[in-house]
């Protein structure tokens, strides 16, 4: 969890706060004294609301961008108000059918697709950009393999995880290759390889076959020479990303140079995966923010990352969304960890 110092600042001035930060998260516009002392119950005057504005700015929460500019909240702001003013948001029914029904809808494709549609749907409920990274298999346990000839010069290796996940390698294979040696290949590996995780088998794999006739059989070398691809980890660069038309509702976006940034970091798997372990803020149920800077990329400064992380099996993954600093994380984190829990309860 992140752990930042944060002014001592009094009841009242959270309230303002509070009321700066949620009235700019819901206009996209800069704060006046006047509006918050309108909507405050505090039967306090502008001007006292003024002092406490100038107070709060110059604690590094707030600042302004014109001299006789309402405020707008810091990244500093937005940490503290994410650390310590954050209110708990329940889904409505709708919401939470939306995000069930994506996940109950997969046909085929299996894990991919389920993820793919979540990922479309979190983009539409949340209006930003959502990314579903699939779990890495690194610790998943092999529960069996499939050796299935698709052409008479391919192979299709299937791989079938714990926990149902499915994991498919095509391999190119000497057409005059017998059906019988695919079966006896196909049972030996099973023999001494279900069980077994992943990264221990590609280590592992030419010792745990050494004993058996490997030189007498074309297709086990392969797949020996082959297994640095065939039991790989299938890591979090499998990236599923929502529709990003979504983005465009939000103001922030309307910057060409936020949006080129954002559509680049999208066609980067490593960028998106280093990115979401930038998230340090714990909000509530292991959901994680990193805002502005602390993403670490000058050009996703007036963004912020909501995510969080899913089981299934022995693997993880994560879900999360993309988006500007000026968002209602109590809805993005709501959306998120619904997400993440739906996924790890549904698999």
């Amino acid at each position: 969890m992140k752990t930042l110092k944060y002014p001592t600042i009094t009841k009242r001035q959270n309230t303002i706060l509070n009321a700066v930060l949620e009235m700019y998260t819901s206009e996209a516009k800069a704060v006046s004294s006047q509006q918050v002392a309108r909507s405050l119950d505090l039967d306090i005057s502008p001007a006292t609301v003024r002092v406490e504005l100038s107070a709060l700015e110059e604690m590094g929460l707030l600042t302004h961008l014109h001299t006789s500019a309402g405020r707008i909240p810091t990244t500093h702001g937005y940490s503290y108000y994410v650390d310590s003013l954050l209110r708990k948001y329940d889904l409505s029914r709708r919401d939470r059918f939306a995000i069930s029904t994506a996940l109950e809808q997969t046909i085929s494709g299996g894990l991919k697709e389920m993820l793919k549609r979540l990922s479309v749907e979190l983009s539409r409920l949340s209006s930003m950009v959502s990314i579903v990274l699939a779990p890495e298999l690194e610790k998943g346990i092999l529960r069996r393999l499939d050796l299935v000839r698709i052409a008479s010069g391919r192979l299709l290796v299937v791989l079938t995880i714990e926990s149902g996940i499915v994991k498919t390698v095509m391999m190119d294979i000497s057409s005059d290759l017998k059906d019988d040696e695919i079966r006896h290949v196909e049972s030996l590996l099973n023999e001494r390889l279900s069980g077994l995780r992943l990264h221990e088998i590609r280590k592992t794999v030419g010792d745990r076959l050494s004993s058996t006739s490997v030189s007498d059989s074309k297709l086990l070398r392969m797949i020996v020479d082959f297994a640095g691809n065939i039991f790989e980890q299938e890591s979090s660069k499998d990236v599923h990303v929502g529709q990003t038309k979504h983005m465009l509702d939000q103001p922030e976006f309307s910057d060409v140079r936020t949006l080129r940034a954002i559509m680049e970091l999208l066609d980067d798997s490593n960028w998106v995966v280093e990115l979401f372990e930038k998230a340090s803020h714990e909000i509530s149920d292991g959901v994680l923010v990193a805002i502005g800077e602390e993403l670490g990329l000058e050009r996703l400064s007036e963004c912020s990352v909501v995510t969080s992380s899913y089981t299934i099996g022995d693997s993880k993954g994560k879900v999360g969304i993309i988006g500007p600093m000026r968002m209602d994380y109590s809805r993005q984190a709501a959306l998120v960890n619904f997400a993440a829990e739906s996924i790890s309860k549904h698999w």
